[in-house]
């Protein structure tokens, strides 16, 4: 629908709205009803004269919007050149800026209209424009899921310095700062609560005249802060998170900072004195931080970012496995469609068996999946009680695409077939994934695990459980974002075009559990892969039990 039929259907709907709802009586089968008409034809005139001046109202509203620079584009406000650029999202700070302007933006538009008035010819601007507090939720969440993995201070994000990596945008203004430590509060994360509240009230006390230029918005209210307001705000979220982690001291400080600015407030009076006596006590039990352990793949995620870093000794297989770095070769598997075109095949492991394949992928293919699956991407789900369903430690959207589908698809699931003798008949459809903010898939099995009977999906009874894998790499990622495989101590880092593959059963059909892998919170860079799980069943003659 363009713009001239959405402002045709606004009017139309209004004045279907305000026009009266006389009784429905045909005036010329009873001479009685003729003076309806004219009761009818003044209370139209009426309420048009009413309708015109709401709209001259309106427009007054829009007009100052619009005197404000509110509704210059996003890529203006933002100086992007390109909008289509994924050079632009490589950094999470530019990620997170990106949507948050975009809330802050359309919650200030739609506090500065009178909804009220117009509600039913507008509800097409409220529903497009909805302030999707889940998305900021997310993106900030995954900012903090980054400084956990990587042990990047608030400050980084907030400035957007990472090692030699620098943001186009900057995520520093107060109503960031203290919007991200609220984010950090509402998910327990006490010490990154404690540190973006810090930076916000350095920033509030080095400057007591400031003037905030745009809005604090909650929910869908939009308010302008005072400067001793916001600042008493942030002493008191701020002293909370330091007495969840047991600093008591700071704790009891802040919190009589908060109540000099409050003038009085009789929780915070409650809490001084509650905090004191666990001071005066050295009780240091009662709530103490109630973060979560981070994964177990978080050391060898931080070694694949950062491989020269002092995070660890070098992590060593825990199961036996066998690195041989340096066996490479030019692999046709004995496979004639092969010859002209041999894949670059490097063994990672031989137990479990692990190899990556260079170059799998041409760049036109890479560039026709992200095509394909951008249009269809939704949030990426797990295997739950006998359905698929979302969950927080995987963060990403995905799509699905049958070799029926594309050609392109076929011609990438034969290439798979004549690489390892399996046949595709049973094989999942290709799945393509691009992750978000700070996106990860916290360590997992590929295939079903037999604890896990409960939660498999129909479908694995069907065609059987997952066999193999081919993990394929659709860009590559210049920090972070390596596959993890956490019990034999291998990170795999993305390869644009490249291929991993790997057994995920025995061919006895148990499970190989030193498989366990995840995929690393992707730090810089923008993150695509496409999966191709196999399964056992019609692997009978291929992949079979020795004699």
């Amino acid at each position: 629908m363009n713009a001239n039929h959405k402002r045709l259907s606004a009017v139309l709907i209004i004045f279907t709205i305000l026009t009266p709802q006389l009784e429905s009586k045909d005036a010329a089968t009873a001479t009685a009803r003729l003076r309806d008409i004219f009761k009818l034809d003044s209370q139209l005139a009426s309420q048009l004269d009413t309708f015109s001046l709401q709209l001259a109202d309106l427009q007054k509203q829009i007009d100052q919007v619009r005197n404000d620079g509110q509704l210059k584009p996003l890529s203006q406000i933002l100086e992007i050149d390109d909008e289509n650029s994924e050079e632009n999202f490589k950094h999470p700070t530019d990620q997170v800026v990106i949507i948050k302007r975009f809330n802050d933006k359309w919650k200030s538009i739609r506090a500065a209209l009178d909804f009220k008035k117009v509600a039913e010819s507008l509800h097409y601007l409220d529903d497009e424009f909805s302030t999707r507090r889940e998305d900021m939720h997310e993106a900030m969440a995954g900012i903090i899921r980054l400084g956990e993995t990587y042990h990047i201070p608030a400050r980084n994000f907030s400035e957007g310095v990472i090692k030699q990596f620098h943001s186009r945008l900057k995520f520093d203004q107060p109503q960031d700062l203290f919007e991200m430590g609220v984010a950090a509060f509402d998910l327990k994360k006490y010490k990154f609560c404690a540190d973006y509240f810090k930076l916000l009230e350095t920033k509030l006390e080095s400057n007591k005249n400031a003037v905030y230029e745009t809005n604090i918005c909650h929910e869908v209210k939009c308010e302008h802060p005072k400067h001793g307001e916001l600042l008493a705000a942030a002493y008191d979220y701020h002293h909370f998170c330091e007495y969840a982690m047991g600093n008591y001291a700071e704790a009891v400080h802040l919190a009589e900072k908060a109540l000099n600015l409050m003038g009085h407030d009789e929780r915070l009076e409650r809490n001084i004195e509650l905090i004191s006596g666990y001071l005066q006590h050295e009780k240091s039990d009662e709530l103490k931080s109630n973060e979560t352990q981070l994964p177990p793949e978080t050391e060898l995620c931080r070694m694949g970012a950062f491989p020269t870093s002092n995070f660890s000794k070098k992590l060593k297989p825990k199961t036996g496995g066998f690195k041989i770095w340096s066996k490479c070769s030019f692999s046709t598997n004995q496979n004639p469609s092969l010859m002209i075109r041999p894949v670059k095949t490097e063994v990672l492991l031989e137990k479990p068996y692990i190899e990556f394949w260079h170059q799998f992928l041409t760049d036109n293919e890479v560039e026709k999946l992200k095509d394909l699956g951008l249009p269809e991407l939704a949030r990426s789900t797990v295997a739950g009680d006998k359905e698929f369903v979302h969950a927080e430690y995987r963060v990403s959207q995905s799509s699905w695409f049958p070799d029926s589908l594309n050609a392109v698809v076929a011609t990438i699931s034969r290439r798979i077939r004549d690489m390892t003798n399996f046949t595709m008949e049973t094989a999942e459809a290709l799945q393509i994934a691009n992750y978000g903010v700070g996106g990860q898939y916290e360590s997992h099995y590929d295939f079903a695990v037999e604890s896990d009977e409960e939660g498999i999906p129909e479908a694995f009874f069907v065609d059987g459980n997952r066999v193999a894998t081919v993990l394929m790499y659709l860009s590559d990622v210049e920090l972070g974002g390596t596959t993890a495989f956490v019990d034999i101590g291998l990170n795999v880092t993305p390869e644009k075009g490249g291929a991993v593959f790997w057994y995920n059963l025995e061919r006895d059909g148990s499970g190989i559990m030193e498989t366990r892998h995840a995929a690393c919170p992707v730090l810089i860079g923008v993150k695509w892969v496409a999966n191709k799980w196999i399964r056992y069943n019609g692997q009978q003659f291929v992949y079979h039990c020795p004699a």
